[in-house]
């Protein structure tokens, strides 16, 4: 369990993402037997690296709350109830109460440690003398730090969720608790909140906000979606893995399949798009 810890923590300080996918599918036995001593060698492996200096405060805490507790908090759901819907709503509240928390008490030192960098950056442009394509690259990059701290809760989250269910389709390959992925209908509550993040992206003051929550629950209905494909040809994808690895990089590189496959999920809360 050791080694597995230590490769999760070097996955995670890598990325988030990839650890995350990583404590699923590997680490998943151990948090049914261990979840404790998991969660408690993770925290550790985590301040080691901190003391080390391989990651600074911000980034400890994110990997932490993002990565070990959102891991323990899943297994710990799925194994009480055996319901995956369940544990992936579960962790999507947790991380994006969390998102928000850290928006507000580390925008500030968040937006620094980026003006830092791109000021690093733009030294090396000038000692090199790229100044017009530098400039260029500059107001990109300007740019992109403006979507990335406003928009940090819901691309978290997004991210998160993301990765929480690919770890665990992973999992459920390897255990006696399977999951019915085809079946997987969210709750209708999340209609609520879609109207609510609609009604906010409208007025100019709660745009933001409302970006924010239709970025957490965009993955929840990409899910759905993704079940509803699987529900009428996943038994054709499981003959042929060639085209179904084809669908996989057809959505990643293809946004408008991407959102397709969004509104599909979305709409089958109300429509039901099994029983057609």
């Amino acid at each position: 369990m050791l080694l597995i810890v230590v490769i999760a923590g070097i996955l995670s300080a890598l990325s988030p993402f990839l650890g995350l996918i990583f404590i699923f599918a590997a680490g998943g036995k151990y948090q049914e037997l261990k979840s404790g001593s998991f969660l408690v060698m993770f925290l550790a492996v985590m301040i080691l690296f901190r003391i080390s200096g391989i990651l600074d405060n911000l980034t400890m805490i994110d990997l932490i709350i993002g990565v070990g507790i959102t891991g323990w908090f899943f297994f710990k759901i799925l194994f009480r109830t055996s319901d995956y819907q369940r544990a992936l709503l579960g962790i999507s509240g947790l991380n994006f109460a969390y998102a928000i928390l850290r928006q507000n008490l580390f925008k500030t030192h968040f937006i620094r440690q980026i003006d830092i960098a791109i000021a690093q950056y733009q030294e090396i442009l000038i000692g090199n003398g790229e100044t017009n394509n530098g400039q260029i690259t500059l107001e990109i990059l300007d740019q992109a730090k403006n979507i990335y701290v406003n928009y940090f809760p819901g691309l978290w989250c997004f991210t998160i969720i993301i990765a929480a269910y690919l770890g665990a389709l992973l999992f459920s390959r390897k255990t006696s608790a399977k999951w019915e992925h085809k079946r997987t209908r969210m709750p209708f509550f999340l209609v609520y909140l879609l109207i609510t993040a609609l009604i906010f992206y409208v007025f100019v003051q709660t745009r933001q906000a409302g970006v924010n929550v239709l970025l957490m629950l965009a993955p929840l209905f990409l899910i759905q979606g993704i079940s509803i494909l699987f529900h009428y040809w996943g038994n054709f994808f499981t003959k042929s893995r060639f085209l179904l690895y084809l669908l996989i990089v057809a959505v990643m590189l293809n946004p408008y399949l991407l959102l397709l496959i969004i509104l599909m999920g979305m709409f089958d809360i109300w429509f039901n798009f099994r029983k057609i």
